[in-house]
């Protein structure tokens, strides 16, 4: 991730982060710092399964 700030790559922090699996939802989140300027943000990352009926609003919003 690049620092919304100063655009400076972000790295993670002392190796804080985490997440959960499960066979429909995975997260995992990373605190990063910018080396340049010092901003600390938290990076986020899920997914989740979509039923057929979930899926049908997304592209009935697509084409909307």
């Amino acid at each position: 991730m690049l620092c919304p700030q100063c655009n400076v790559q972000m790295f993670q922090r002392n190796k804080l982060g985490g997440g959960q699996s499960t066979t429909s939802f995975y997260e995992t989140y990373e605190i990063k710092e910018c080396p340049s300027c010092g901003r600390k943000v938290l990076e986020q990352y899920s997914v989740r399964v979509l039923s057929d009926e979930e899926l049908k609003e997304y592209e009935k919003e697509k084409s909307a």
